[in-house]
C-alpha cells in the first residue's frame, strides 16, 4: 500500500487510517516505516480521531508492548483520554499484563477514568472474564500503583555489610 503512495491519512469506515491499523495488528516494521516516511509524526498522532481509540489505544489493547514503546517514543501522551479511557484501560481491560506494567513504568496515571468513570483497575475488575488467567497480575500492579508506579526491583534500602540480616548469627 504505501510502495504505492497510498495516503497514510485516509480513513475506512470505522474510522481508522493505516497507521492505526499496523498499531492494531501490530506491524511493527510498517509502524516503523510510516514513523520515518512521514514528515511530522505529531500529525498521526490526530489523524484517525473518528473512532474513540488512538494508535496508542489499539497497540495497548491488542498486547503490541513494542509499539506502545515506539508511539511514546515519539511523542504520543501517555495519559490521553478518550471516551474508553486511557491506554492503560484498554491494556488492563484485555488482560495485557505486559503492556500494563510497561504503561506503569511509562509513568501513566493509574487513576485517571473513562467517560464511565472507571479508573483501569475498576476497568479491569469489570472485564476479568475476558483473560482470567493475568487478571490478579494486573489488579496486583495497578493496586500498587496508587496513581504513581514505583519498580518494586529496586530496593528503598541499600543493605551494607555492617547491617544486620534476617537470619544472620547475631555477633553478641
Amino acid at each position: 500500500m504505501m510502495i504505492h503512495r497510498a495516503d497514510p491519512f485516509c480513513v475506512d469506515k470505522a474510522g481508522k487510517t493505516p497507521f492505526d491499523l499496523a498499531c492494531e495488528f501490530g506491524k511493527e516494521k510498517m509502524v516503523e516505516y510510516m514513523l520515518l516516511m512521514v514528515d511530522n509524526p505529531a500529525l498521526l498522532q490526530h489523524a484517525g480521531e473518528a473512532h474513540k481509540a488512538s494508535a496508542l489505544h489499539l497497540a495497548a489493547r491488542n498486547g503490541h508492548t513494542h509499539i506502545v514503546s515506539r508511539l511514546l517514543e515519539n511523542g504520543w501522551d501517555v495519559n490521553r483520554t478518550t471516551v474508553l479511557g486511557t491506554a492503560l484501560h484498554e491494556a488492563s481491560g484485555y488482560g495485557r499484563a505486559q503492556v500494563v506494567r510497561f504503561l506503569l513504568h511509562a509513568g501513566i496515571n493509574s487513576s485517571l477514568t473513562n467517560a464511565s468513570g472507571l479508573t483501569a483497575l475498576e476497568y479491569a475488575k469489570k472485564n476479568a472474564h475476558r483473560n482470567p488467567i493475568t487478571i490478579k497480575e494486573i489488579r496486583f500492579l495497578l493496586k500498587d500503583s496508587n496513581g504513581s508506579y514505583t519498580s518494586i526491583s529496586k530496593p528503598d534500602v541499600v543493605e551494607t555489610s555492617s547491617s544486620p540480616r534476617f537470619g544472620a548469627a547475631n555477633p553478641l
